[in-house]
């Protein structure tokens, strides 16, 4: 739902989340995007831009959504992998 929330035109507008502005001057900055986290918690927007700004970089730099969906779940379930060894 995040990635449709970002890149779905017909997503509802006050469900629709932000991008982070970058630091220009930041020199170990990335060039994958990252969400802006609003104050409130335990909203959607909180948790979504929270779960999109854990994903590894490559994962977020994605714009097609299948190639997306897939990235992400082999990512976590990587993640999941290297915590329970």
């Amino acid at each position: 739902m995040t990635h449709k929330s970002l890149c779905y035109e017909g997503w509802p507008k006050h469900l629709q989340l932000e991008f982070q502005s970058s630091c220009s001057y930041n020199p170990r900055s990335s060039d994958a995007p990252r969400l802006s986290v609003p104050k409130e918690t335990d909203t959607f927007k909180s948790m979504a831009a929270r779960s999109f700004d854990s994903l590894a970089d490559t994962v977020r730099q994605l714009t097609d959504y299948h190639t997306f969906a897939k990235a992400t779940r082999k990512y976590l379930f990587q993640k999941l992998k290297t915590q329970v060894v």
